[in-house]
């Protein structure tokens, strides 16, 4: 099905199979297999597709749920967002959940970041949390509290994380005072886990590792394990150089 492109600018939904394309303003709920945001396309939207494409100059906020991500140079997401495997030039901010997480050197990350795999190039650059390691994704109670700490932080509005009508999100009563704050300049509590220390060789210089909480995370400058291969018990950061398109 070809591309439909759509003129919005007011609070509308957007529903259907095959491809979205977006080039201007729009806010709403967008429900489609491919949604591709072209430069001057600033979305406010409840997002769930197959794959999200967000090229030089688009900007999204809200909710976003999706197989895949790519985001080229100059893009920003802001909000929660969940999918299979992400891959950025660009910016993302808020609380990124992903089963592999990969990016490249122009990419920033600002916010709580959660993967089951991250790989990164020297120069992406994450202010905040990042936690890397085999099942993380699944440990709900654990996200609910990154997700009141963003909230409580106002880096994102309760529009912005995902809940419905029926089961809105609500901040507890009593925040979790272990978590460190998404922009917190100091280094988190250490944990009770054990903390490996970098491999020989490898490049460091891809995150900033004051500012993180890892845990169970080795370093490595070497080559992603093919994908009919086993998972690793732990989680790898691995130095790579990604390509959007061929």
């Amino acid at each position: 099905m070809l591309a439909q492109s759509l003129d919005a600018d007011a609070r509308d939904v957007i529903s259907q199979p095959g491809t979205v394309r977006l080039d201007r303003p729009f806010e709403g709920t967008i429900k489609c297999h491919r949604l591709i945001l072209e430069a001057g396309a600033n979305v406010s939207a409840d997002v769930q597709v197959n794959l999200l494409d967000m090229l030089p100059g688009a900007q999204l906020t809200g909710p976003v749920r999706a197989r895949e991500v790519r985001l080229h140079r100059t893009t920003v997401l802001r909000g929660e967002v969940r999918s299979e495997k992400i891959t950025t030039y660009g910016q993302i901010i808020g609380l990124c959940i992903a089963g592999e997480l990969r990016g490249a050197r122009s990419a920033t990350f600002s916010g709580i970041v959660v993967a089951e795999f991250f790989g990164s190039e020297p120069g992406c650059e994450i202010k905040g949390g990042l936690r890397a390691a085999i099942g993380l994704t699944a440990q709900i109670e654990r996200l609910n509290r990154d997700r009141e700490n963003i909230l409580r932080s106002g880096l994102l509005a309760p529009t912005d994380v995902w809940a419905t009508p029926s089961d809105p999100f609500i901040l507890s009563d009593h925040p979790d005072s272990t978590a460190p704050a998404p922009h917190s300049d100091a280094p988190p509590t250490a944990s009770t886990e054990e903390q490996p220390s970098p491999v020989a060789g490898a490049q460091s210089a891809a995150v900033k590792p004051s500012l993180l909480d890892i845990r169970r995370v080795s370093l490595a400058a070497v080559a992603s394990a093919a994908p009919d291969q086993p998972r690793p018990e732990t989680a790898t950061v691995h130095a790579f150089r990604p390509r959007l398109f061929p």
